[in-house]
């Protein structure tokens, strides 16, 4: 019997965050606190898994494929505080021209940065006057964000020194970014496609059965970014207190400071059919495709 095949693609994308991976950003505000909102983190439950029965055969497929970025995006955050708004203006526009000047040095062109002008504000300061507190005008403040494009990794830690040496200390993000992500997904459709056959072929020769009618296949691709995958700890031991009150006074415990430590955690590998560069170190964009396939089987009274 001659088999038709209706192949229905559906193609979903998920990115949160999209493209974005460290920098102070992992600081994201959380409850008024200053702390990284983990809540967003991304968890995939692979849901590779076969059946059969009279009349249908289900497979189904799941691939991972961790890339290294090909591209980067640094933004730095800058303000500038003075008593005129315009000398405001003009030095950190002064401060952005020098360390253009700094990055042409390590092949980072004028068309590879831009500036985002982000606000500018009054600046308000306060006076003790006998027993007043009076509020007066200090000056203006601007802010500007400026966004770097480079293809080298290691132009980071020299784009962030370059800015320390002019006061700019806040290192917004830092998005890695694919650009060829056609070839990717190529590449891991391919790897799913043959996988995906391998089992079909198994299971109809186990189960000594047929195919017939139409094939249906859907796809689903997903993006995984770093910053929905990091984790947070803190390892410390601490001696117990007690807060004691005598006559309506109590102590005042002081704290050390605690160190928290941030890592990559990405997406679990277990229960996957296949991960591609599974030992790659160097944190990057991970890809998820799902393939599900539909197989119509053949009457068994037909095979008799």
């Amino acid at each position: 019997m001659k088999t038709k095949y209706l192949i229905l693609i559906i193609i979903s994308i998920i990115s949160n965050h999209f493209f974005a991976q460290g920098g102070n950003e992992i600081y994201r505000n959380k409850n008024n606190s200053y702390s990284y909102n983990f809540e967003n983190k991304v968890n995939i439950k692979p849901a590779a898994n076969t059946y059969i029965n009279d009349s249908i055969l289900y497979v189904s497929t799941q691939i991972l494929m961790n890339v290294k970025a090909d591209k980067f995006i640094v933004t730095l955050g800058l303000n500038q505080e003075n008593k005129s708004s315009i000398t405001c203006l003009e030095d950190i526009n002064t401060k952005i021209y020098n360390l253009k000047l700094k990055l042409k040095k390590l092949g980072i062109n004028d068309s590879d940065i831009s500036e985002d002008f982000v606000s500018q504000t009054k600046v308000y300061d306060i006076n003790f006057i006998k027993d007043s507190i009076v509020e007066y005008e200090k000056g203006f403040e601007i802010k500007k964000n400026i966004i770097i494009s480079t293809n080298n990794l290691e132009n980071i830690d020299l784009i962030i020194k370059n800015a320390a040496e002019y006061k700019i200390y806040d290192i917004i993000k830092i998005d890695y970014l694919n650009e060829d992500i056609e070839a990717i997904h190529d590449k891991i459709f391919e790897e799913a496609i043959k996988i995906n056959q391998a089992k079909k072929e198994k299971y109809l020769r186990v189960f000594n059965r047929k195919e017939e009618g139409q094939l249906r296949m859907s796809e689903q691709f997903y993006y995984v970014f770093p910053d929905t995958q990091y984790n947070e700890y803190k390892a410390f031991e601490t001696k117990e207190y007690e807060t004691n009150y005598v006559n309506y006074n109590h102590r005042i415990v002081k704290k050390e400071r605690k160190n928290t430590t941030y890592y990559y955690k990405g997406i679990d590998y277990r229960g996957f059919d296949k991960v591609i560069n599974m030992a790659q170190t160097e944190v990057g964009v991970q890809y998820i495709l799902t393939l599900n396939t539909n197989v119509r089987l053949e009457n068994n009274n037909n095979n008799k």
